[in-house]
């Protein structure tokens, strides 16, 4: 799926309150799969939905889903393997895909439909995870001697590397509106850390106390960041980075196998999942800390992955003959 970012903050357990079902007005969550798919696997949400499917032949394509339900499936040319994972309130979409030379390849979708293939100077792989609203892109990519190093593609197409001090394994996972970098980095012993790189390259590296590995999932345009991370008993826990550097864990009540944070908009509203030992569900937590978790109809497990400004989300759901599904979780 995707990189690292299923790595949080341990819940220093705040007691966090389940939302009363009347406390928030009904959401609506309407499944959805893509015109000939076996398996939609939906990963981001402003407005519109963008993720990727697997046709019968088991070639994944990638799609675009307009808020008004209508579905457009794309591939670059040449590919075999397209998956979008980001996606901005212009409609443009990124991700990466592989293509006839049998190497990943970032692309750019524009709202019209133009694909732009692109890759690092040096790369032989490149993944694309992470847009703002401008256009710029992050991710990471790998050289020659196949090392992975985190890049920022700015909107007119130029490049820049970069590795936290001490990395063997760089990778960007999301950028906001000011250009900043959220991310993870795997140090010589093969650890994990998160990683902040300011628009002007500047790279602050943290941990959240008492991990064993901090992973990094989302970063929203006020510099708040969240994602996940282990403790010494290999359980995973979710956390909240201020901009300020002030860390808050927090477990979603009832979890046993983890609690995993992929977005966070800019209300410092947050989505994702957690697992209480048989299955996943999804979960949103406010930014008061109060939290709701969530289960698509008739699916047997949620994932949720996106969430907008208008506190949409979007996800994947598996029923119970193991097809997954596409979802949206409206408010």
């Amino acid at each position: 799926m995707r990189n690292f970012s299923s790595l949080g903050v341990a819940g220093v357990a705040v007691a966090v309150s389940l939302w009363a079902s009347g406390a928030d007005a009904k959401p609506t969550i309407t499944t959805f799969q893509v015109p000939g798919s076996t398996n939609t696997f939906a990963w981001a949400i402003d407005g519109s939905v963008t993720g990727y499917y697997f046709d019968s032949s088991n070639i994944v394509h990638g799609f675009l889903r307009a808020s008004d339900g209508t579905i457009t499936s794309f591939d670059p040319g040449g590919s075999s393997d397209t998956e979008a994972y980001a996606i901005n309130a212009t409609g443009t979409s990124a991700g990466w895909y592989v293509g006839s030379d049998s190497m990943a390849h970032g692309f750019l979708r524009a709202s019209d439909g133009t694909i732009t293939s692109f890759d690092p100077a040096g790369s032989t792989w490149t993944l694309a995870y992470g847009m703002n609203d401008k256009g710029a892109i992050t991710g990471n990519y790998e050289d020659s001697g196949g090392t992975s190093h985190g890049f920022v593609r700015t909107p007119n197409g130029k490049f820049k590397s970069f590795d936290p001090k001490g990395s063997t394994y760089t990778a960007g996972a999301s950028i906001n509106k000011s250009g900043a970098v959220a991310g993870y980095y795997q140090d010589r012993r093969g650890r994990s850390h998160g990683f902040l790189r300011a628009s002007d390259g500047t790279i602050s590296r943290f941990d959240v106390t008492g991990s064993i590995a901090t992973g990094v999932s989302d970063i929203n345009d006020a510099g708040t960041i969240t994602g996940s991370w282990v403790d010494s008993n290999a359980m995973v826990h979710a956390y909240l980075r201020a901009p300020d550097g002030t860390v808050t864990t927090f477990d979603v009540p009832g979890d046993k196998s983890g609690t995993e944070p992929q977005s966070i908009n800019d209300k410092g509203v947050i989505t994702g999942f957690w697992c209480d030992g048989s299955t996943c569900h999804g979960f949103v937590r406010r930014a008061d800390g109060t939290i709701k978790s969530f289960d698509a109809p008739v699916c047997v497990e949620t994932l949720a992955y996106g969430i907008d400004d208008g506190g949409s989300i979007t996800g994947f759901c598996m029923n119970r003959i193991g097809q997954h599904r596409g979802f949206v979780r409206t408010p």
